[in-house]
C-alpha cells in the first residue's frame, strides 16, 4: 500500500492518483506527510494520556471522600456504611495508581516519537496495553484504539519513516565512532 503525500491517506500500490484527494501518488511519502503522521500519533497519545490523568485524578478525589466517609461510619457506628466506603477506598487504591503509572508511561512514548516512533508504534500494538485500558479506564481505550486504528491504516508510511529514523541513528552513530564520541 502506498501513502497519499497530500492527505496521507492509505492507498493500492498501483494507484497513480489518490482516491480521496485527488493528488498525485508518489512512490515515496513527502517528509512533510511523514511530520503530519508522527504529529498525529503524538496528538493521539496526548489526548490518551490526558485521560488516564484525569481518571487518575477522579479516583484520587473519590479515595478522600470515601476514606472522610469511613471515619465518619465508624464515629457514628454505621457498620454498613463503614463497609461501602471501604469497599469503595480499596478499589480507588487500586485503580489510581494505574492510571497515573499509564499517565507516566505514556510520557516517554509522546517525547521519543520524533527520534524512534517504533516504540509508539508497538505499543499501539500491545495487548497488554489494550486490556489495562479496558478493564482500568475504558474512556482512555476509546482514545488508545483510536490511534491504533490510525497507526494500521498508515502501516506503509509508518514503516518508511522507522526506516529514515533508523538510517539517521545509524549515521550518528558511526560519526561518533569515527570521530569520538560525544558522551
Amino acid at each position: 500500500m502506498a501513502t497519499c503525500t497530500h492527505c496521507t491517506r492509505t492507498v493500492p500500490d498501483d494507484a497513480k492518483v489518490c482516491t480521496f484527494c485527488g493528488s498525485k501518488i508518489s512512490s515515496k511519502t513527502s517528509s512533510h506527510a511523514k511530520e503530519d503522521l508522527l504529529f498525529q500519533i503524538r496528538e493521539n497519545m496526548k489526548e490518551e494520556q490526558k485521560r488516564w490523568r484525569l481518571v487518575g485524578l477522579a479516583l484520587t478525589v473519590v479515595a478522600a471522600l470515601c476514606l472522610a466517609g469511613g471515619v465518619w461510619s465508624f464515629l457514628t457506628v454505621n457498620k454498613i456504611a463503614l463497609a461501602i466506603y471501604i469497599v469503595l477506598f480499596v478499589l480507588c487504591l487500586i485503580y489510581v495508581p494505574v492510571n497515573l503509572i499509564q499517565y507516566v508511561s505514556i510520557d516517554e512514548y509522546v517525547g521519543g516519537i520524533y527520534l524512534d516512533c517504533g516504540p509508539a508504534i508497538q505499543r499501539s500494538d500491545s495487548r497488554r496495553s489494550a486490556l489495562t485500558a479496558m478493564f482500568f479506564n475504558p474512556w482512555a481505550m476509546k482514545a488508545f484504539l483510536k490511534n491504533r486504528a490510525f497507526i494500521d491504516e498508515h502501516r506503509t508510511a509508518l514503516d518508511e519513516v522507522r526506516k529514515d529514523q533508523d538510517q539517521k541513528y545509524e549515521s550518528t552513530f558511526r560519526n561518533d565512532l569515527l570521530h569520538g564520541s560525544r558522551y
